[in-house]
């Protein structure tokens, strides 16, 4: 059973999460808030005692970039929002990755008729990417979403 192989004492202190879907990136969401931030909401209890403090660094892991990404811009603007929600949470987005995501035909993707879903989810990102302090490396003691 899961929850014996992830008692406290063997907790990861890394995941990654694979995919680019709603449903990734609410896993990503669960495992950066922990049991204190999960405990008002419907979550199985026997998942809260292994979820514990959560995980100290989140990384969710998609094979395009992220305009190609299957998930909603209200569930990123989840993940942006744990830090002001009291949650000890860094949500970081790196520039390079994006840039690197943006290829000609991303760029195209962008501009075609109805992309205006795809073209908020760019800003936000690259908002949060402009606002993310990727010089002094990762606080020990924040959680990290990337």
């Amino acid at each position: 059973e899961l929850s014996k192989l992830l008692s406290s004492s063997n907790q990861p202190k890394q995941v990654v999460v694979i995919g680019q879907g709603n449903v990734a990136l609410d896993c990503a969401r669960i495992l950066a808030k922990g049991k204190q931030g999960l405990i008002d909401t419907d979550i199985a209890s026997h998942a809260l005692d292994v979820i514990g403090d959560g995980i100290e660094k989140t990384i969710v892991l998609g094979r395009r970039g992220h305009v190609q990404g299957a998930f909603t811009i209200k569930e990123l603007r989840e993940l942006t929002k744990l830090k002001k929600e009291g949650h000890n949470v860094a949500f970081n987005v790196r520039q390079d990755e994006l840039d690197m995501g943006a290829t000609p035909s991303t760029m195209k993707e962008l501009n075609l008729p109805g992309a205006r879903p795809k073209v908020r989810i760019d800003k936000l990102l690259r908002d949060v990417a402009a606002a993310t302090d990727t010089t002094s490396g990762a606080d020990t003691t924040t959680k990290e979403v990337d």
